[in-house]
């Protein structure tokens, strides 16, 4: 690794979240093989964290780019695994969009973000929000929430 590579390594190594659940965490063999593919940092606001290594259908545009990692001898979703160790979890209802223009191969955790599959963005839950729950034992369960 040169060393650009080593302080990417060192910075994933620092910045991994301890609530990551085991199956999800990435080993220190993970984190290696991912910053030998990275020569900036995944945490920067601004600027882009670009994939060096194999993007599938990089050369279609007809099709979705995309990091496939082999993680615990199968392929997973780079991306992914990138912000469940790096942000917080993700259930299997959920999905990373980008806020930047390298949709797939941009490896920057501050350009993701989770969206249910009903396309809402997921909003952190402040003081500020309202919850009512419907405890009215003939109609189905309902919970709704409201941000000011």
């Amino acid at each position: 690794m040169d060393g650009n590579n080593d302080l990417v390594f060192q910075e994933l190594i620092k910045k991994q979240i301890v609530t990551c659940k085991e199956v999800r965490k990435l080993t220190l063999h993970d984190i290696k093989r991912i910053s030998k593919n990275l020569n900036t940092s995944i945490f920067n606001k601004d600027t882009c964290s670009l994939w060096g290594g194999y993007i599938t259908n990089k050369n279609n545009n007809n099709k979705s780019k995309y990091i496939n990692f082999y993680f615990r001898q199968r392929k997973v979703a780079l991306h992914r695994l990138l912000y469940e160790n790096y942000v917080s979890e993700i259930r299997n209802n959920q999905y990373i969009k980008y806020t930047c223009d390298n949709k797939g191969f941009c490896c920057n955790i501050n350009h993701m973000y989770i969206l249910d599959n009903d396309d809402t963005p997921i909003q952190n839950i402040t003081e500020s929000a309202i919850l009512t729950v419907n405890t009215n034992k003939g109609s189905k369960d309902n919970l709704t929430v409201k941000f000011d």
